[in-house]
């Protein structure tokens, strides 16, 4: 570009660049940035879905919780994951049309999120997929009440998700190494395995049995337990799952850091690659891995089966005197 400096005669050239700087438009120089917050300092987070109940998270200590529709420990790092895309949620166009408000379904949204970082009414930001075939959002904000085209859909799939995706599923993650004892209960066997001194497992319930292999493949499956489905909240019957009469009851007893601690589960009926399981002293029901009920009940059946019978010990045939010549 030339460039000259009013009132002096030079002529000079400079840079595009430097001179494109001066050429924006006022789209350009317009903040696009639809929300202006904090992850760490969010507090509650509202999600309102068209036809569907009201997703309610809020903060506890370090973590989050789903308060509706149904009480529950929330995944902490979905939520914040989630908050972080937010905070960069960026307009790509500003649509300057009368009717673009109600052209584009904002009046009609597909998904709301309200995020309150203190007492205030919060920050409400509003977006809608007008074609569902299409990969394309609108959006608006409380903060800025325009109308932006986004680049693409995923902030709408993200907050449109179902509660379960926002809810913690490690149901129990323990060290075998912090265990003391395990009991495994099938109908009238109860089985006592202890971890000893020496790290090494032992069943010392019933006496005499064999089974180590089974033993150290089923204490690896039973500290690790990860939901695959929240089967039921609230369940008025445990018949329908197996669980008024469970198949395998496990209690797993340890310390950790000085502090005692102690787990109990039940296993009930299979369904197709899972199993249900209910926690002692909470009301959800939810499938789990079939793999822990496979392996627990071979264990049972292994420690069940009776011990093999001794060969008898032939007697000693008395050695053949000598001939007398």
């Amino acid at each position: 570009y030339f460039v000259m400096e009013e009132g002096t005669p030079t002529l000079w050239t400079v840079a595009a660049w430097s001179a494109d700087n001066l050429r924006k438009t006022v789209a350009d120089l317009r903040s696009r940035m639809l929300l202006q917050l904090d992850p760490a300092r969010v507090t509650r987070l509202v999600i309102r879905r068209r036809k569907a109940p009201l997703i309610e998270l809020a903060r506890v200590g370090e973590g989050w919780t789903l308060t509706a529709p149904v009480a529950a420990p929330a995944d902490r790092y979905a939520v914040d994951a989630l908050l972080t895309d937010l905070k960069a949620l960026k307009g790509q166009d500003v649509v300057d049309e009368p009717s673009a408000y109600s052209r584009y379904k904002l009046d009609q949204p597909t998904v709301e999120a309200v995020l309150y970082s203190g007492t205030g009414s919060g920050q409400t930001l509003t977006l809608s997929k007008p074609n569902p075939a299409k990969d394309e959002a609108y959006a608006s904000s409380t903060r800025l009440p325009f109308v932006f085209r986004l680049a693409n859909a995923l902030t709408v799939g993200s907050l449109a998700k179902e509660p379960g995706e926002f809810r913690e599923r490690l149901l129990l993650a323990a060290a075998k190494e912090d265990l003391t004892d395990a009991t495994i209960t099938a109908g009238s066997l109860v089985i006592t395995c202890v971890n000893g001194r020496d790290g090494k497992w032992t069943i010392t319930k019933p006496a005499g049995a064999a089974a180590d292999t089974e033993l150290n493949d089923m204490l690896f499956e039973i500290i690790y337990i990860r939901v695959e489905a929240f089967t039921n909240d609230a369940p008025k019957s445990l018949n329908p799952y197996g669980l008024d009469k469970p198949r395998v009851e496990v209690q797993l007893k340890g310390v950790k850091d000085r502090v005692p601690f102690t787990h109990r589960y039940r296993l009930g009926n299979r369904a197709g690659e899972h199993a249900y399981i209910q926690f002692t002293g909470q009301k959800p029901v939810y499938a789990v891995r079939r793999d822990l009920l496979d392996k627990l009940e071979r264990f049972t059946d292994k420690v069940r089966a009776p011990a093999p019978a001794l060969a008898a010990t032939p007697k000693a045939v008395p050695a053949a005197r000598h001939a007398k010549k």
